[in-house]
């Protein structure tokens, strides 16, 4: 049940992001008019006009077209030169063409919904016209095909790489091919290259780069590092699934080390990846960590065996989404300085007693911890608590001390708090920062001094309201 409810809030969070975004995105276009929709031989397109052409945001190709997905190339008299999302899982089309005026596809941002998605296509084919690529939108497929005259892109054995094949943009998810040794030329792996992919062996061979979401919800078990790798993160995994159980690493790699099938930086200051289906079901950090990279110990609801990881004094920094893995027991270090966003999140933690040393709380930093029932915010230095940073726990009772000024919207979003004392009399409760607003008419009891501004945030949202002592 906790996996469904921790489930269900992720896609609310992320439909609050992602509707955020297009907002912002629709500010920074200088305040498009609202979305416009058309159908073209059986295709559906959402877009907007800027600057005298068609940016469309998805393509949707229904169940009457066949054999041959064509987009088109102008809409309204006015040519496309931006294309985010494309759907064609109506369609039985085998090949998808992208026209010669289109100049970049892809989604906008890495939270908007990801690319193609096909159960039959199995050729996609580039126009001359494509300059730039984000977030692979292209997860389905066998064989990329470039044209001849485009300056910007080429491919070779159907994999598609930028002209001079020092970076590779997209393989062929659908390819069955169990293992794939990365030409060497290549240099940099982009974002999102492997999604989807049926891959299960990598050999990185002279890759220098590995961006962010490489390998996002593909099937890989087993990544080799090569020689040459400068730039590797957890990030390259950063989905709700993913399978790895092994890395390999060069041992001439000057910028890694492995130790006991764990990934960290050369001299082991920093922790950068636990396998997720790596053997054991507990993990002390070593020493000589001060670090915690992001998404280090990141894994699906019930894809890990790891149970606990022992945190030592000598973490000072826990980056974004650290121990973020449904239920995993991973203490608070207690020198820790910095704890990033979304840290904790859907943890096993029980206690979150921060000390003195911290000085940065991130956003949803301990979100959906069911386990949570104790927080202890007393001594850290913080000004802010974020967003959702204590968001649906079992938390019944909370101290705000004077240190902290501002309490932002969903901060202690949950049905189980009962009491919360603020101490500063500037404490500043923003709209939603505490009680329920999920359907939930019980409040929370605020305890605050007198004419402070937590008392006029009670009496203004009509929660109890108690004098400070």
């Amino acid at each position: 049940m906790k996996t469904k409810v921790t489930k269900l809030l992720s896609v609310i969070l992320t439909f609050v992001m992602l509707t955020s975004t297009l907002s912002a995105f629709a500010i920074t276009a200088n305040a498009e008019p609202a979305y416009k929709t058309t159908k073209i031989k059986g295709i559906a397109y959402t877009y907007y006009i800027k600057d005298g052409t068609a940016c469309v945001l998805y393509a949707t190709a229904g169940s009457s077209i066949k054999n041959v997905i064509k987009l088109a190339s102008r809409i309204k008299g006015k040519k496309i030169k931006t294309i985010g999302y494309i759907e064609t899982r109506e369609s039985k089309a085998k090949t998808l063409i992208i026209p010669n005026c289109v100049e970049r596809v892809g989604p906008t941002d890495r939270e908007s919904l990801t690319g193609v998605t096909s159960f039959t296509l199995e050729t996609i084919k580039i126009g001359t016209g494509l300059k730039t690529i984000k977030f692979n939108p292209f997860c389905c497929g066998k064989n990329f095909v470039v044209a001849k005259g485009n300056k910007h892109f080429s491919s070779e054995k159907g994999v598609l790489y930028n002209k001079n094949k020092t970076a590779l943009y997209a393989y062929p998810a659908d390819r069955k091919a169990k293992s794939v040794t990365i030409k060497r030329t290549v240099k940099t792996i982009k974002e999102r290259a492997f999604c989807y992919s049926n891959v299960k062996t990598i050999n990185l061979n002279n890759v220098e780069k590995v961006e962010s979401d490489v390998f996002y919800r593909s099937k890989v078990t087993k990544v080799k590092l090569g020689a040459k790798l400068k730039y590797f993160t957890a990030e390259a995994f950063s989905n709700y699934e993913y399978s790895l159980k092994k890395i390999e690493l060069n041992k001439k790699n000057k910028h890694f080390k492995l130790k006991n099938g764990v990934l960290f930086n050369k001299d082991c200051t920093k922790l950068v990846l636990y396998p997720p289906y790596r053997q054991g079901k507990t993990y002390r950090i070593p020493k000589t960590v001060k670090t915690v990279g992001k998404n280090a110990f990141y894994t699906d609801f019930d894809s890990k065996k790891l149970k606990k990881v022992i945190v030592p004094s000598s973490v000072t920094v826990v980056e974004s989404g650290a121990f973020a893995s449904d239920e995993l027991e991973a203490n608070i270090p207690s020198k820790v300085k910095i704890i990033g966003n979304r840290a904790y999140r859907g943890s096993g933690i029980k206690n979150a007693k921060l000390p003195k040393t911290v000085t940065s709380l991130g956003y949803e930093a301990f979100c959906s911890c069911f386990k949570l029932t104790s927080v202890d915010i007393s001594k850290a230095k913080i000004k802010t608590i974020k967003q959702f940073t204590f968001c649906a726990t079992n938390v019944e009772s909370v101290t705000i001390p004077k240190s902290v000024k501002t309490v932002k919207m969903y901060a202690f979003d949950s049905d189980k708090l009962k009491r919360v004392t603020v101490k500063g009399k500037d404490t500043e409760l923003k709209r939603y920062a505490i009680g329920n607003y999920a359907g939930y008419e019980e409040k929370p009891t605020v305890v605050a001094p007198k004419g402070s501004k937590a008392e006029k945030f009670a009496k203004k949202y009509k929660f109890n309201f108690e004098v400070l002592k």
